[in-house]
């Protein structure tokens, strides 16, 4: 099978059975998806509006003005994973025989991602091309010629099927993007509740580090776009490091933290401060989210000044 595609406009519309065939040479998986960073990921609930506009050529353009014959909605397993038969299926249209695609117009659009991860995510076709999955994903499968072999294309980009490492045969394949976020702190002098310094200490400056609260937590240091970018870290490893201003206080410039939970540790003191022993956490769960880390009573962060103390005797003046 050989394909081509595009981005399109939604379109729902009443449908008609289509008498079409069925493909002589089967997809293969209708779709799956893929993690770089961690190849053994977690994909499943990921779902796909499949829908097919009949078997006429229609042009990428027109997609959005033309009437839909029949809608799917899929889910993925925990490989990722979409095909076109019944235990993928969440609703829409009773499937085709044969459990394969017939020729005709289709869009494909991601309504919804795996919880670490966005709808932003790009489909890498078997040529190399890329296409964003902002926007519903367009192909078409007609017969080339008389041979009876199926052509996939969008009027300009053929593909095909191919065997993935994990001997997935594979029509779609699409990179996640994952979900990003960033802290804030600020740390208070104890007795004042305040970020001013007290007594002979001139700053509430101090230094953090933070670690993974649980196994397969993705950070991308770097703040790079790219999906293959990022490291995985497991659990209790540590994933960053900061110095704060004067003021106690510091913001992750960019959205580096991926989905998941984190804890931060003061690895040194303001002067003339004692090193606190709290525990600091925050939780990522959105996407460009900025959270404030917090200790277990959802209070910020405090540090006590450091107190001398003397001892006196006292004499008798006439003895």
């Amino acid at each position: 099978v050989a394909v081509s595609s595009k981005g399109a406009a939604n379109a729902d519309a009443p449908r008609a059975e289509s008498k079409e065939p069925y493909l002589k040479d089967p997809l293969g998986n209708l779709l799956k998806k893929y993690d770089k960073a961690d190849p053994t990921a977690d994909l499943s609930g990921a779902e796909f509006k499949l829908t097919y506009y009949g078997s006429k050529n229609i042009a990428e353009n027109a997609v959005g003005g033309a009437q839909a014959e029949k809608s799917w909605v899929f889910r993925t397993n925990r490989d990722g994973v979409i095909d076109y038969k019944p235990e993928y299926k969440v609703s829409g249209d009773n499937l085709w025989d044969h459990n394969e695609l017939h020729l005709g117009t289709y869009t494909l659009q991601e309504i919804k991602a795996p919880i670490k991860y966005t709808t932003k995510g790009k489909i890498v076709l078997t040529n190399g091309h890329e296409y964003n999955l902002r926007n519903p994903f367009y192909f078409r499968i007609q017969e080339n010629g008389t041979t009876g072999v199926e052509n996939v294309d969008n009027h300009e980009d053929a593909f095909t099927k191919e065997t993935d490492t994990n001997g997935h045969s594979v029509f779609i394949k699409v990179y996640e993007v994952r979900k990003r976020g960033k802290f804030s702190v600020h740390k208070l002098d104890k007795d004042s509740n305040t970020g001013e310094a007290q007594g002979d200490a001139d700053s509430m400056k101090w230094s953090g580090k933070v670690y993974a609260s649980q196994d397969h937590t993705w950070v991308d240091l770097n703040n790079n776009e790219d999906v293959d970018k990022g490291e995985v870290f497991q659990k209790d490893q540590e994933v960053f490091s900061f110095e704060t201003d004067d003021n106690g206080q510091y913001t992750t410039p960019n959205f580096i933290f991926g989905y998941g939970a984190y804890y931060i540790k003061e690895v040194s003191h303001p002067t003339g401060y004692k090193t606190s022993n709290q525990i600091l956490r925050f939780n990522i769960t959105e996407d460009n989210q900025t959270v404030e880390a917090l200790d277990d009573a959802n209070k910020k962060l405090t540090d006590e000044i450091f107190r001398g103390a003397f001892n006196f005797t006292k004499f008798d003046a006439d003895s």
